[in-house]
């Protein structure tokens, strides 16, 4: 686990945006996203246990389930940068707009991972899709704390 923790700690430095200070066009969102997904691919080849009859099947649902997450994850870094450029001013309707638009892109999110789940264990098997769904959160978990280190805080005058 430790191996595993160092290759995670690398890649997501590797793709790491810091917010508050930077901004990001399409192609180097896209290029952080392609880095990212390609170490991830690698960690996860490293680490699964797959029957080897059963290697294709995974490998194609894991693109397919990466070109979903690689959609949302686009939605997700579009509202993290619309919060960066306004929180100093922010009112409270683009506030309440924001925080709503984030919780519906988390929750396309879960939906698409526990589709995957369920696909991955119908047809690659359990132990499979939950070594997959573990490692997942593992780095999404990583990501997010990274992420919400380098966000700014919402103006004190909105907290009440």
């Amino acid at each position: 686990m430790k191996k595993l923790l160092f290759i995670a700690l690398f890649l997501i430095g590797a793709a790491g945006v810091n917010f508050a200070q930077s901004t990001f066009d399409k192609a180097e969102i896209e290029l952080y996203q392609s880095i990212y997904g390609m170490e991830k691919k690698a960690v996860l080849q490293n680490f699964l246990k797959i029957e080897d009859s059963k290697t294709e099947a995974f490998w194609t649902l894991y693109d397919a389930y990466e070109l979903q997450r690689t959609e949302i994850g686009k939605q997700w870094i579009s509202l993290l940068y619309q919060y960066v450029e306004s929180h100093d001013n922010i009112t409270d309707e683009e506030l309440k707009a924001a925080m709503s638009s984030s919780m519906k892109t988390r929750d396309k999110m879960d939906k698409l991972q526990k589709s995957y789940f369920k696909k991955i264990s119908k047809s690659v098997g359990l132990k499979t899709a939950s070594q997959f769904y573990q490692l997942e959160n593992y780095f999404e978990s990583l990501l997010n704390i990274m992420i919400v280190e380098s966000l700014p805080y919402i103006n004190e005058d909105h907290i009440k």
